[in-house]
């Protein structure tokens, strides 16, 4: 489809460009802690407990037991299945996996996600979307 800057993938990048103050701000106004940051997300997005549920495929009792945050080690692949449940853009999964010391590191010469902490990889960065 051709459209004022030439085609849908030039519009979608200046559409993000345009957007880009007012989603620093948003960002900034998550809490400081991975429990905070993901009740506030669900809220956002309208997410119970047993919608997350579903839609991550984890169980109800692991949901409740990330919004406790007991100190716990959490897998990297739990906070993917919540990122993924609740269609979280690269930006706030981001936020969320450095939160509780997940974070992925795009910076390395190959691109590689790899978690210092526990050595794991991610297939998750690079992905500008999940939905």
């Amino acid at each position: 489809m051709q459209t004022e800057y030439g085609n849908e993938h030039s519009n979608h990048l200046l559409a993000q460009i345009r957007n880009a103050k007012d989603e620093s701000y948003r960002m900034c106004s998550y809490p400081g802690s991975f429990v905070g940051t993901l009740v506030k997300l669900m809220e956002e997005k309208g997410f119970s407990n047993y919608s997350l549920t579903e839609a991550s495929l984890l169980s109800l009792s692991t949901i409740k037991r990330l919004k406790r945050d007991e100190g716990q080690v959490t897998p990297l692949a739990t906070v993917l299945a919540v990122c993924v449940g609740m269609r979280l853009n690269y930006t706030e999964a981001k936020m969320l996996l450095d939160k509780k010391g997940l974070g992925i590191n795009s910076n390395t010469p190959d691109g590689c996600a790899c978690n210092n902490r526990t050595g794991q990889h991610s297939l998750f960065a690079g992905l500008p979307c999940l939905c």
